[in-house]
């Protein structure tokens, strides 16, 4: 990779190679970001592989990301400041969308009085963060939670308690630009992610004051493209669960 910045031209100019073709950088009309691996450095100490990395990082990322004026999909800055779900909820509730009661806190007794309030609720993760325990991977799915499974551990962290929308289905909608993709899932899951083979998905259409209001979601984020989950209920309202800005579609 050879980059510049030449005065009173493009504000980056350079190529780009890989061992298949080279690209160049003032020629760049689009760029499609999604989940970008970088390298691992397995012949270098862990020391030294983090250090590497890091400047790939922002050496490589720092220069795409000067590049002014291609299309984004997703600008990864703003992409990383759409992924917080309490200020999710918060523009969903400025958009007047349904959105269920939320508890975002760490704090044990204003847990179990959230819970007692509302009865059926579930406690969700802020961010989806693989881990491991005892050497086995562990994913973070919505989970029912009653009062008495809240304990002083709650401490540790902020976490996130939601109202259960009594729902019949769930619905993904893909917003890309101004086009809209909308699916209804039926599975019986609480959280569908957990099963794929048990899902069923019928195309449909949205009642027009929703889709304003996706539209508007992602414009106000500076996004060109986002995934939303949402939940029907027994009323037909959509509830507005989350918005992932770099959704997985088909």
């Amino acid at each position: 990779m050879r980059s510049r910045s030449p005065r009173g031209s493009a504000p980056v100019a350079g190529r780009v190679r890989t061992p298949s073709r080279a690209l160049d950088l003032t020629r760049v009309r689009a760029v499609y970001w999604r989940r970008p691996q970088w390298p691992t450095y397995v012949g270098l100490g862990r020391g030294d592989a983090r250090y590497a990395a890091a400047h790939v990082r922002y050496g490589l990322g720092g220069v795409l990301r000067a590049l002014d004026g291609p299309l984004w999909v997703n600008h990864p800055s703003r992409e990383a400041a759409a992924d917080y779900k309490p200020a999710q909820l918060a523009l969903a509730r400025r958009l007047a969308l349904d959105v269920p009661p939320t508890l975002v806190t760490n704090e044990p007794a204003e847990a179990r009085e959230f819970i007692t309030t509302y009865g059926l609720v579930i406690h969700k993760p802020l961010r989806a963060t693989p881990y491991e325990r005892d050497g086995v991977r562990l994913a973070g799915w919505a989970e029912p939670v009653t009062a008495e499974e809240i304990d002083d551990s709650l401490r540790s962290a902020p976490h996130l308690f939601q109202a259960r929308v009594r729902k019949v289905a769930d619905v993904r909608v893909l917003v890309v630009g101004r086009r809209l993709f909308a699916v209804r899932i039926d599975s019986g899951l609480l959280d569908w992610r957990r099963d794929y083979s048990a899902l069923t998905y019928t195309v449909i259409g949205l009642p027009p004051a929703l889709v304003s209001a996706l539209r508007a979601f992602l414009e106000y984020c500076g996004l060109e493209s986002g995934s939303f989950d949402l939940a029907l209920d027994t009323e037909g309202r959509h509830w507005f669960l989350e918005l992932n800005p770099n959704g997985q579609w088909g």
